[in-house]
């Protein structure tokens, strides 16, 4: 073509390729807007009993309930915190082909990564595992009971383990959460 739309044509490419810089390099931040600047120094909660939730603080959730929380979850209860890649993909993401569902494992990673800032939490290669200190209610509540203290079993006890958990691909994990529910 001539001249004039050749040069039309770059700079509209210049205009989309610069639009989605934009868009990629803030996208971190966006993901962490509303969190507090300090998120790395605050204790972390995990809520599994009644309700669904990971905070920062009383105050400030960071995750609700859907897979980055449920992933976060089975980790936190599973033996030394640790559990197979594979293992987690059968939980969560048995809809999908082993591509696709390796792809999501990884994006969700990415997303939990990015939603805690600088504050390490899942660490590893085909063994993942949580790396730091999380108050557990549903470890306090098993505490209790192995305690024989029924006074705290009442006090803690907030409702089902990890209830209205519902997602493609995660009956595994839904199985897994009915018997931690006995």
């Amino acid at each position: 073509g001539d001249p004039q739309s050749v040069h039309r044509l770059r700079s509209s490419r210049r205009a989309v390729a610069t639009v989605l810089l934009t868009a990629w390099t803030s996208l971190p931040r966006q993901m962490t807007d509303g969190l507090p600047s300090d998120v790395a120094n605050h204790q972390l909660t995990l809520v599994t009993l009644g309700t669904t939730a990971l905070r920062a603080d009383a105050a400030v959730t960071l995750f609700d309930l859907g897979k980055p929380l449920a992933l976060i979850t089975y980790l936190s209860c599973a033996p030394d915190r640790t559990a197979a890649r594979e293992h987690l993909i059968d939980l969560l993401w048995v809809d999908v082909g082993p591509d696709a569902s390796k792809h999501a494992l990884r994006q969700t990673l990415w997303y939990i990564r990015k939603r805690l800032g600088d504050r390490p939490l899942i660490v590893g290669g085909d063994m993942l595992k949580i790396v730091a200190p999380i108050d557990l209610d549903r470890d306090r509540f098993l505490a209790a009971v192995a305690d024989n203290s029924v006074e705290n079993v009442v006090r803690l006890y907030t409702g089902d383990f990890f209830p209205g958990f519902a997602a493609p691909g995660g009956a595994e994990f839904e199985r897994w959460a009915d018997i931690e529910r006995q």
